[in-house]
């Protein structure tokens, strides 16, 4: 069942994420590709482990266009939607080719065994997240930039690559006015495989919109519990999403460039 997971989970890596900028030789080594957030530019990504930069808000706050937009200005980084990976992982395709996707798709059919269901895939989500990134280290990816992943569930991606949040994480948290988010749900309509998450039978744009707002204040006590509260600091920013998209690219970048100088300085080996 692991290995027929797995295999769907490479294909549906392979299908969401976006293809880093090539090194300039196959001889760079993974350490010098990682200290590279864009090519040509100063370095985003400075210390020796995988920057995972995780992109939280409501929906229709912007996220996943976000996530594409600061991949273009860090080559480097992998752009992947976790919302998008659970769709694929929970598709007839994916339920088909692996086990252990058919039960979870089984279990989230079925209203009573949701959350649990929930869990299960949000564990195989940041696996994939684990393993895409660890397939494109020796192509020059030095980390990530996603959304759709809960933060109790980093501990997850992290466990999984080898580092603590501390070291390699950096949040984005979006803020955005519920009624910005629900013009935009509306513009957007339901995307395919809404409905097999459950995203659709149990209640409508109002109430996803309520529902994370009143889990925000879980989230930030499991970032806080994760990444302790000095990195906590450093690491988590907001950024004002109701802007233009141009104006929240500028400030997100901005963001992200602190926040992993930052952690990059928190963590530096001390001298000998």
């Amino acid at each position: 069942a692991a290995t027929a997971a797995a295999a769907a989970a490479a294909t549906a890596a392979a299908a969401a994420a976006s293809t880093p900028a090539q090194p300039s030789s196959r001889s760079r080594s993974r350490s010098g590709a990682r200290r590279r957030g864009e090519e040509g530019g100063s370095p985003v990504c400075t210390g020796p482990v995988p920057l995972l930069c995780l992109v939280l808000g409501g929906p229709g706050s912007g996220k996943t266009a976000l996530c594409k937009g600061l991949q273009a200005q860090f080559p480097h980084l992998l752009a992947v939607s976790g919302g998008d990976l659970a769709r694929l992982a929970t598709s007839d395709e994916a339920a088909a080719a692996s086990p252990l996707l058919h039960s979870i798709a089984r279990q989230l059919a079925d209203r009573r065994r949701r959350k649990a269901a929930g869990r299960r895939l949000a564990a195989f989500v940041a696996e994939v997240l684990a393993d895409g990134l660890r397939s494109r280290i020796a192509d020059g990816a030095g980390g990530l930039i996603f959304d759709g992943v809960r933060a109790r569930d980093l501990e997850v991606l992290t466990a999984a690559l080898g580092c603590t949040a501390a070291q390699s994480c950096v949040v984005l948290r979006l803020e955005c006015p519920r009624e910005a988010m629900l013009e935009r749900l509306r513009a957007r309509g339901d995307r395919q495989g809404d409905e097999r998450l459950g995203l659709r039978d149990t209640t409508d744009d109002e109430g996803r919109v309520e529902a994370y707002a009143q889990r925000a204040a879980e989230d930030e006590e499991a970032l806080r519990s994760l990444l302790g509260d000095s990195a906590f600091q450093t690491a988590v920013r907001t950024v004002d999403a109701a802007r233009t998209t141009e104006d929240v690219l500028a400030a997100a970048e901005a963001a992200l460039r602190a926040a992993a100088g930052a952690a990059a300085v928190a963590h530096r080996p001390a001298a000998e």
